[in-house]
């Protein structure tokens, strides 16, 4: 179905009770991703997590900026989002 911003930050909460699946994250971020090529500009991905939803549900630029530590962010400033919810879900390669 539609992912929401609220749907989304949801999604990111229950990660961190290990509820969700890979396959629920990847579709929350394909939601965003209109021309389907894999990656969502940083920018684009700050304002929607930082300035949409209600006041509470929102990210602050420091929680925002924690959440893409160590996320694969290329030089044009574009999120493989699929690197990054493999990250998410199963950390680093060498943990």
């Amino acid at each position: 179905g539609t992912v929401n911003f609220t749907k989304l930050l949801t999604l990111f909460g229950d990660r961190l009770n290990g509820t969700d699946e890979e396959g629920i994250l990847m579709n929350a971020f394909k939601t965003f991703d209109s021309e389907g090529k894999g990656n969502l500009n940083k920018d684009t991905l700050r304002e929607l997590l930082t300035a949409t939803g209600k006041p509470a549900e929102r990210l602050s630029d420091v929680e925002f900026n924690q959440m893409l530590e160590g996320a694969p962010v290329d030089a044009k400033g574009l999120l493989d989002y699929a690197a990054f919810t493999k990250l998410i879900k199963r950390g680093k390669d060498d943990e």
